[in-house]
């Protein structure tokens, strides 16, 4: 495990030292919070910001990812599994103090922004706190979605929908 984490860091070095006063590096691929478990134990100093956007909207964007389905059904069924393993992993590490849920769409507003600052340990006189989330792109699926699509997905992943309190 030593050996993965010199390595990890010996790769990123450059990128987090290189104005001298870098102290976080942030990495954002979506699907690294289903890895929590192994990242705690190469970072266990580590936090991990978990964060969900409506699973419609994710249903409705993994159209024009080259490696989803096309198929509506096939795509609800993908996310179907992935949010058992997010609902999963959210209630094991929900009280963790390296843990944090919250919704893109709440980001928009000050009091999770707020939050999120706190969380990281953010020295207000170094960071502007500007988050810039444009709601409309973010719910552009509203507009996009055919009614029967956005209901069929909404059917179907009910259950996460509501355990996220969409």
């Amino acid at each position: 495990m030593q050996y993965l984490k010199a390595f990890v860091l010996d790769v990123f070095t450059n990128v987090i030292e290189q104005d001298g006063v870098t102290k976080a590096w942030c990495e954002d691929t979506p699907g690294n919070i289903l890895n929590i478990a192994f990242l705690q134990k190469l970072f266990p100093n580590g936090k991990y910001i978990h964060v969900m956007r409506h699973p419609v909207g994710v249903v409705h964007s993994m159209e024009q990812m080259v490696w989803a389905p096309k198929n509506l059904e096939q795509r609800c069924d993908l996310l179907s599994e992935l949010y058992k393993r997010l609902i999963d992993i959210h209630e094991k590490y929900k009280f963790h103090n390296n843990y944090f849920f919250v919704k893109l769409e709440d980001l928009a507003g000050e009091e999770k922004k707020n939050e999120l600052s706190k969380f990281l340990e953010l020295d207000e006189t170094k960071y502007s706190g500007s988050i810039s989330i444009d709601t409309n792109k973010m719910n552009y699926y509203l507009d996009k979605m055919e009614k029967s699509d956005m209901e069929y997905a909404s059917d179907r992943l009910k259950f996460a929908i509501d355990f996220f309190d969409y």
